[in-house]
């Protein structure tokens, strides 16, 4: 259910609006592609396979775990869901969607979606990249062609950055409590970091914020 509907917010952003699952337009294009898929040579129809497996891979399958997470640590944390909520009810209201627009004045929310992805985060071990050339790094050199996997679980749960970090707290990613904003921490990396972050990192930021908020919205 989650695939369905995170795959849903990318059309209404891609798009300007929603599928539902029956609608015939969607079903033509469906339809139309697998009939000329057929007729495409053997190479290209391998890179279309491997296009199409990147945005389930890697857009849909992924936003559906972290929120996955985000509902769970909610259930067991329910004075964060009640702050989530009241932001949601003061900020938008119970008369419309929540739209991105609104997402520099809902800090709760976007901390605590944050935090999610901290003490959870859906890949704890990056992808894995190579050195093109040897590189000193901490006292320690790497050398050309090594490859190496990031360690993002460590990187979210070292305790010299973050105070208790098997604590859910959402207020680590807060500041100015009078008027909240949303702090960053250069160790929250659930996306990579540099130049070889996750080309649609900033898609998913805004994907889950929209899904995570629009959940929230309608359950209560």
């Amino acid at each position: 259910m989650l695939n369905n509907t995170t795959a849903n917010v990318i059309c209404r952003i891609v798009f300007g609006r929603r599928f539902e699952y029956d609608d015939e337009e969607l079903q033509g294009i469906l339809r139309g592609f697998f009939e000329n898929f057929s007729t495409i040579s053997g190479i290209y129809r391998r890179r279309i396979c491997r296009v199409v497996l990147d945005f389930f891979a890697a857009g849909t399958e992924t936003t559906s775990t972290a929120l996955s997470w985000a509902i769970l640590y909610l259930c067991l944390y329910p004075d964060v869901q009640t702050k989530v909520q009241s932001e949601l009810d003061t900020v938008v209201g119970r008369g419309r969607q929540p739209a991105i627009s609104d997402r520099a004045r809902l800090p709760y929310c976007e901390a605590t979606l944050m935090e999610s992805m901290r003490i959870r985060p859906v890949l704890p071990l990056s992808l894995p990249h190579t050195t093109s050339r040897s590189v000193s790094l901490g006292g320690f050199t790497i050398p050309q062609g090594n490859d190496h996997h990031p360690n993002i679980w460590a990187a979210h749960h070292d305790p010299e950055v973050w105070d208790d970090p098997d604590d859910f707290r959402p207020e680590r990613f807060l500041e100015n409590h009078d008027s909240p904003t949303v702090k960053k921490n250069d160790s929250w990396i659930p996306f990579g970091l540099g130049r070889r972050e996750c080309l649609g990192a900033q898609l998913a930021k805004m994907e889950s914020f929209l899904l995570f908020r629009d959940l929230n919205s309608n359950s209560s």
